[in-house]
């Protein structure tokens, strides 16, 4: 492992770049690098710290974009912004799911009857799945 290069590309997603743009900013194919992760626990804790940081970074920037959406003077400039902002916005609900993911209640509204998990019907004895079936059959009849 190249200590100084694997710093440079730390760095470098620290300051916002992709984990490509940092590799090709300390000349080292990714590959290495991530290979080098996989030897070196130090330096898979350190790139996985940098990663979380560069994600969070991302979504900070989600402000400026809008920002810029509002300052915008045409209509495809809002556009590319809004492309923009919503790539970002499903990359980080798919990296980051806990923490940018939409959150997702299980329940009805107090009008609606509550919503139900599936069944689980592996662990059913073969009498309770005989009567289910024989109520099936009778509301499929009546």
């Amino acid at each position: 492992m190249d200590e100084e290069r694997a710093l440079i590309v730390l760095a470098s997603m620290e300051s916002g770049m992709s984990l490509r743009q940092a590799c090709e900013h300390a000349d080292v194919p990714p590959g290495t690098f991530l290979g080098w992760c996989d030897t070196d626990p130090d330096l898979a804790e350190h790139y996985a710290r940098a990663r979380v940081r560069l994600l969070d970074m991302k979504a900070e920037e989600l402000e400026d974009i809008g920002e810029r959406a509002a300052r915008a003077k045409t209509a495809v400039e809002v556009a590319g912004l809004r492309l923009q902002s919503d790539n970002r916005k499903w990359l980080l609900s798919k990296l980051v799911p806990k923490k940018y993911g939409e959150k997702v209640a299980i329940g009805g509204a107090e009008d609606l009857p509550p919503v139900r998990a599936a069944l689980d019907v592996s662990t059913l004895s073969t009498q309770a799945l005989a009567e289910i079936m024989r109520a099936k059959d009778a509301a499929q009849r009546g």
